[in-house]
């Protein structure tokens, strides 16, 4: 559990990306057969992991985040290098020019690969009520 005052820090896959809009709509079978050959890695150097997106978008971390008791600090997004065209000049050319583009235009933002977030658990105020007084005081 995190403290009060502490600083969550993370990122994670964004929704809207290319790769995560092809895995979404493709069965893990797929991905255990396609993503290191890709990536021009060994088949036994990594297995992907099954899916979930439930918290890849600005709009639902947004919306979620504070429902669980965080103030949002800094939302950003990157696109990171594009390995997934590593087996394929060609693809790895496009990839990079799509990873370029990106970059280059802030209207693209919302489409890189992945969204970073800073979000703060704020200090909670334990308010009790003196019993001679009826006063209010903060204690914490």
């Amino acid at each position: 559990m995190l403290s009060d005052g502490g600083i969550l820090i993370f990122r994670t896959p964004n929704a809207y990306h290319y790769v995560s809009a092809i895995a979404r709509i493709t069965p893990y079978w797929f991905h255990r057969l396609f993503a290191n050959r890709l990536r021009g890695i060994p088949a036994d150097q990594s297995v992907p992991h099954p899916t979930f997106y439930r918290f890849n978008t600005a709009r639902r971390i947004r919306r979620m985040l504070p429902a669980a008791g965080f103030s949002l600090i800094r939302l950003d997004f990157i696109e990171s290098n594009p390995s997934y065209g590593m087996a394929s000049r060609l693809l790895f050319l496009t990839f990079m020019g799509y990873e370029r583009v990106a970059n280059m235009l802030p209207r693209l933002a919302w489409l890189r690969s992945n969204v970073l977030c800073v979000a703060i658990k704020p200090a909670q105020q334990n308010l009790t009520r003196t019993p001679a007084s009826g006063n209010t005081m903060g204690n914490g």
